[in-house]
């Protein structure tokens, strides 16, 4: 969605952050690798999913530090969660 260089035609921002949305389906995985150093944000904005195997909800939230990479694995609904990855 958004990057701190506007690559891959996403919204350039003027911070070091890339913002990333994951459509997640029942039983669909994705990881997004952090690079050393870097720390995420976790948002839930519609449906249900898991973050490292924890179930989260619509409206939770998460930080993530000191972590190789964001886990999210879809639940029983069609979720969308945003991770914002920071430095």
């Amino acid at each position: 969605l958004a990057s701190r260089d506007g690559r891959a035609d996403t919204l350039h921002l003027a911070q070091d952050v890339d913002l990333w949305l994951a459509r997640l389906g029942p039983g669909d995985e994705r990881a997004l690798p952090l690079a050393p150093g870097r720390s995420a944000w976790v948002h839930v904005a519609r449906g249900g999913a898991a973050l490292d195997g924890t179930p989260v909800s619509e409206g939770d939230g998460a930080a993530i530090s000191g972590a190789p990479a964001v886990r999210l694995s879809g639940r029983d609904d069609e979720a969308e969660v945003m991770v914002f990855d920071l430095a």
